[in-house]
Order: structure tokens, then sequence, then C-alpha cells
């Protein structure tokens, strides 16, 4: 699955939100990873039974760290615009992918 932003198409879904506010984690798992990444800049993944993944990119601020658990709703960040995103033209948004064993998702249908 692929959707548009701006002129790219990327994995995933793009949430306009303004800079600071929440980001809570979907469902309950591990964070896999909570760093600062050239294109996705600061983000959160997280591993969830199953074998999903869900990553929360362009964060302003991370608020977990990486090998702990988090509980569903928890706080695990606050929108941005880091990373590729800090571009001119681009408004603050929440970047969501949704993966199984790798492979994206229309993380749509799991949030409906």
């Amino acid at each position: 699955m692929a959707e548009r932003s701006g002129s790219r198409r990327h994995n995933g879904i793009d949430l306009q939100a303004r800079i600071g506010t929440a980001v809570y984690a979907a469902r309950s798992g591990w964070v896999k990873e909570a760093r600062f990444h050239k294109g996705m800049g600061n983000y959160v993944e997280l591993s969830h039974r199953g074998g999903y993944t869900t990553i929360y990119g362009h964060l302003s601020k991370i608020t977990v760290k990486e090998n702990r658990f988090v509980r569903q709703g928890e706080k695990i960040g606050e929108v941005g615009k880091t990373g590729n995103a800090n571009q001119r033209g681009i408004i603050p948004h929440l970047h969501i992918e949704l993966r199984h064993l790798g492979e994206p998702l229309d993380p749509m249908k799991f949030l409906e």
C-alpha cells in the first residue's frame, strides 16, 4: 500500500496535526527502535504480537526508550516536522506505517 505525500509515494499514511500533539501507541508492544533517521526524523518502531510492527515518524519528541514494553494508549512521542518533513511547504504531521512480517499494510483498515 502506498499513499501520496506531496509529490512522492510512500508506505503508510500521514495524519495532519499540530506540532507537540501527543502520539499514543495504537497497540501494546515492545519499543524496537526510538531514534533519529535522516528521512523519518525522530521515530518510534513498536513490535507487536503476531509479527506486526507500527512505525510513528517525524516526531518532535520521543518519550519512550528502546527495549521497553509500552501499553496501548501510552504516550510515545509528540507530532513534529523532523527528517524529510522539515522542508518548506510540508505541514506538521504524524507518519504512521503498519507492517506484518515486514510487508506494508494499510493502517486505515485497522483504525476504522
